[in-house]
């Protein structure tokens, strides 16, 4: 039987990655400072940033993990444009910003095991934990993300 496998992304963020399969990046593009949005917003939503003509929201992962702006960017930020999944609202893609230039990896079930050591919240931007070859990684909640931000830009 054949392993099946997935091209993903590790996306480097402070302090530790996150883990997206190949397709629902869109584009990592160099990091430029967002335009604010109108009204009041969360820290962790940086503002939005002009990608393919469209206004598309760039988020601070970290920011909306921990609750909050990260602290200084790296000169190396990156934004990687993501596809939105979900197609609850008008949201088609979100950007979310990186520490660098994101690593292509070949993911099967015998380099990926679940990080059972912390289970994230029910209502996190974390899906759960997990080690690929040995490193600590974070599988995004594309439905939570997606979901609160849809919600933030409805309301603005």
């Amino acid at each position: 039987m054949a392993i099946e496998e997935v091209y993903s992304l590790l996306l480097p963020l402070d302090g530790t990655r996150l883990l997206l399969p190949n397709a629902i990046v869109a584009e990592v593009v160099g990091f430029s400072q967002p335009r604010p949005l109108q009204g009041k917003q969360p820290d962790w939503l940086l503002g939005e940033m002009t990608w393919q003509d469209k206004q598309v929201p760039v988020i601070s992962f970290e920011g909306m993990r921990r609750g909050g702006r990260p602290a200084e960017l790296n000169p190396r930020a990156r934004v990687a444009i993501l596809n939105c999944i979900m197609g609850a609202s008008d949201l088609v893609s979100l950007g979310v910003v990186t520490e660098g230039h994101p690593h292509l990896v070949r993911v099967d079930a015998t380099i990926l095991t679940h990080d059972d050591r912390q289970e994230p919240e029910a209502d996190s931007p974390v899906l759960c934990r997990v080690f690929i070859a040995n490193a600590e990684a974070l599988i995004p909640n594309m439905e939570f993300i997606e979901k609160t931000l849809a919600e933030l830009l409805e309301a603005a």
